[in-house]
């Protein structure tokens, strides 16, 4: 199926690190000058017009709807600006060189010339040369001369690779050198199309997207590849805002590029230079003066979950569960309903089960069913606290300690919650009390996380178990309120 170059480039830019938002509420420009050419947002330190951009090699001309860079020897379409990944995505000329049966001939090469601010991508680009009995070059400066090239022979049809790889014979292809701020495209003209002139009259040579070229058997047909893309093959240039590493351009204020407050400098990660974000929490433009702006993440769940109550603050946001609920985490996991309270209210009973060795729920003498709770304040109020303690607490502790820890008891089984005691303050009676026979350590220490409910008969003479881990109970509870 035929790829069309402007739907090529749409796919291609999803691929790029972070493309410009378009955002009614940021502005990406320099006050007072265009924003847009066509659909392409053009972000400062890019400019279109005199003030408008931030050096010179950053001014761009917007012409029928198309976004162009300045260049010496040919026009240089721009189609994506990315600021935080410090890549532009442009199109470039292919070059060409035919040899036709007639004798005619003829040589055409491509020369691009950037500023010390762009370098052509080494990591996202390839040299491509179509053709049989071609060699092309790609020539260029970084610090010093830098040349590779590549090779593809095929004597006749049959000898052609209609893979539609790039593997020699009919197409190859080539990494090509860092760094490099100017380029030339050439081809070996000792290496001509005259012997395959019949089926293969012309060579082509490119840089375009490691991707992107897909060799068709075709394209070795007269004119086939330039008439398809006309406008030029899709390629990257990487750019910085200057070419010292972040730790030297601060020094020099006047032409640091990071002026936004919020944002921060980073050293680029494809070539010699740094560049400039917004600080995390805040989204923008880093190169203008208040350009970085907070997010409010509550507006965007899928990207800062929440699921409690979301409350935006300068730089972040914060994420709790709503009364009654809890969550380790709410920003990872859900809000569930909160039984800490419920556990609160066992422990407190569990005092009183522990001295009476009687349970919750139970019956009295006279097959009356009553709990434990009521039962016990109510005998604690007619003084009749040594009639339901169980015999054991009696022999082992003391009148004294057995006094204040069901008077404890009782506290914390009032009706009225501002008249209970808090688990604090029943943590803090308990380890006043340690080492009193009431709540022996060893009993304490065979104490489990849960209670563990076994058998228990307290009118058959067999004295049932019930292990509780009070201590740890008191401490996890402690702040639960009355």
């Amino acid at each position: 199926m035929a790829r069309v170059l402007p739907l090529l480039i749409v796919a291609a830019a999803t691929l790029l690190l972070t493309s410009i938002k378009s955002s009614t509420a940021l502005k990406m420009a320099s006050p007072g000058c265009r924003e847009t050419c066509g659909n392409l947002t053009i972000p400062y330190p890019f400019g279109i017009g005199p003030g408008c951009y931030y050096k010179q090699g950053f001014d761009v001309s917007c012409e029928d709807n198309r976004t162009f860079m300045p260049n010496s020897s040919s026009r240089i379409q721009v189609y994506n600006i990315s600021l935080l990944g410090g890549q532009i995505q442009v199109s470039t000329l292919i070059a060409s060189k035919c040899n036709y049966t007639n004798g005619e001939s003829t040589d055409g090469w491509v020369s691009v010339f950037t500023t010390p601010f762009f370098t052509l991508s080494s990591k996202a680009n390839k040299l491509t040369a179509v053709g049989c009995n071609t060699v092309a070059f790609l020539g260029g400066y970084n610090k010093r001369r830098a040349q590779t090239g590549c090779v593809s022979l095929c004597l006749d049809k049959e000898s052609v690779d209609f893979s539609g790889q790039c593997s020699g014979m009919g197409c190859c292809q080539t990494a090509i050198a860092p760094n490099l701020g100017s380029l030339n495209i050439t081809f070996d003209k000792s290496f001509n199309n005259y012997v395959v002139n019949e089926f293969n009259p012309c060579s082509y040579a490119f840089v375009a997207e490691q991707d992107w070229f897909r060799f068709e058997a075709s394209y070795l047909q007269d004119k086939k590849l330039t008439d398809k893309y006309k406008d030029g093959v899709p390629s990257v240039f990487d750019w910085v805002a200057g070419n010292q590493p972040c730790d030297e351009a601060v020094k020099n204020i006047s032409s640091y590029a990071c002026i936004s407050r919020n944002s921060q400098c980073f050293n680029s990660p494809n070539v010699t230079g740094y560049l400039c974000s917004c600080s995390d929490g805040f989204e923008g433009n880093p190169y203008l003066a208040d350009g970085c702006q907070d997010i409010d993440e509550c507006q965007h769940p899928l990207q800062y979950p929440c699921y409690g109550i979301c409350s935006n603050t300068v730089g972040g946001y914060s994420c709790s569960c709503a009364a009654g609920t809890r969550s380790k985490d709410p920003k990872t996991s859900v809000c569930s309903p909160d039984t800490a309270s419920e556990r609160a209210k066992l422990t407190k009973l569990l005092i009183a089960e522990l001295l009476t060795r009687v349970k919750p729920v139970f019956s009295t003498p006279s097959s009356e069913v009553t709990s434990l709770a009521s039962h016990f304040v109510s005998m604690m109020r007619d003084n009749r606290l040594c009639d339901i303690l169980d015999p054991r607490i009696v022999e082992e502790g003391s009148t004294e300690d057995i006094k204040v820890v069901a008077g404890l008891a009782e506290a914390c089984l009032r009706l009225k919650g501002e008249e209970r005691p808090t688990m604090r303050q029943v943590e803090i009676t308990l380890e006043d009390l340690q080492g009193s026979k009431v709540l022996p350590n060893s009993r304490m220490a065979s104490s489990q996380n849960a209670i563990q409910d076994e058998s228990y008969n307290g009118s058959n003479g067999s004295e049932g178990t019930r292990l509780y881990s009070l201590e740890k109970e008191f401490i996890q509870s402690s702040e639960i309120p009355r």
